[in-house]
């Protein structure tokens, strides 16, 4: 072998390692939104939410998801400030969701409150928001928000397995590097 080949070789391996380091440790963009549920004649409480989100998940790398609902404060003094039982639910197909049932929650008027969940994809996946309004009668879908994730991989591989061999890459790669410049 050519004395400049093991530098060279190390180089390329250091720079095939810093870019996988660079692709599997790059943080996610993330994805918001906001909407707002008016108060129905049938009772139904007014809502202001708020979602987060990845834009794109990894395979095999588990992400947050938030939803945050906040309650306008009562419009007179006299105004109930008796809770509203909600039930939130992130319904899913394709994906690991960590709690995976539904939230309940009471939300006084004034009040907010952020549920999370963990998710993680082994493929494409899409998911709904579900945020329904119990009562004593039963419950009633108030809003319904579809979300749809790409998953991406490098090379068919999960996040964890290129963090794994852009570790080892590189540093084979800075040790071709280091070998051949004591050798000069």
């Amino acid at each position: 072998m050519h004395p400049a080949a093991g530098p060279a070789v190390g180089g390329l391996l250091l720079l095939v390692g810093l870019a996988g380091a660079a692709w599997a440790w790059w943080p996610v963009p993330t994805r918001e939104g906001r909407a707002l549920i008016l108060a129905s004649s049938a009772g139904a409480p007014s809502l202001d939410v708020q979602w987060s989100g990845p834009a794109f998940l990894r395979r095999g790398e588990v992400q947050g998801v938030s939803l945050q609902l906040a309650a306008p404060p009562a419009a007179t003094p006299d105004a109930s400030t008796e809770p509203v039982h909600l039930r939130l639910t992130l319904q899913h197909d394709g994906l690991a969701v960590s709690p995976d049932a539904p939230l309940e929650l009471a939300l006084r008027p004034g009040e907010s409150v952020t549920a999370r969940w963990t998710v993680a994809a082994r493929q494409d996946a899409s998911a709904r928001w579900l945020i329904e309004w119990v009562t004593g009668l039963g419950s009633r879908p108030l809003w319904l928000h579809p979300e749809a994730w790409e998953v991406r991989s490098l090379l068919g591989l999960s996040s964890v397995s290129v963090r794994a061999a852009s570790i080892l890459l590189g540093a084979i790669g800075l040790l071709g590097v280091l070998r051949g410049m004591v050798r000069r």
